[in-house]
């Protein structure tokens, strides 16, 4: 009768050998970058990345804000069928300088601007429109 056996040593060899695959496995995982800002961004001589107040139904912003609002709808506005100026309302015109102008924009606005912020500063490309 003929038996099969396997000896100790090749069953040894059999676990480290899958150890070493799944410890090898592991050390390749890529996981994405954490985007922390260090500090808010200036809008004119003000480190207050345009916002200038918080509001009840919303936040009160400047025209450097909006500028950064309308090129993040830009790159990413597709993606949340947004078009520019989407969520905002003018409130003080200054036609000859539109960055003193001031604006309003609704929380659920805010929120899209931050998301797509956070996606320019991680470096994910717009998905294809």
């Amino acid at each position: 009768m003929n038996t099969f056996s396997i000896r100790p040593s090749r069953i040894a060899a059999i676990f480290i050998g899958a150890a070493v695959l799944a410890l090898a496995g592991c050390t390749t995982t890529v996981t994405p970058r954490i985007v922390q800002p260090a500090q808010a961004s200036y809008s004119g001589a003000s480190r207050n990345s345009g916002i200038i107040a918080r509001l009840p139904d919303g936040y009160a912003v400047d025209g450097v804000f909006r500028a950064r609002y309308n090129a993040l709808i830009d790159i990413y506005g597709h993606e949340y069928h947004l078009e520019h100026d989407a969520g905002m309302i003018r409130v003080w015109p200054d036609p000859e300088h539109p960055e003193l102008e001031k604006w309003h924009i609704d929380f659920r606005h805010m929120e899209l601007m931050l998301q797509m912020n956070i996606k320019k500063h991680s470096g994910i490309a717009p998905t294809a429109s």
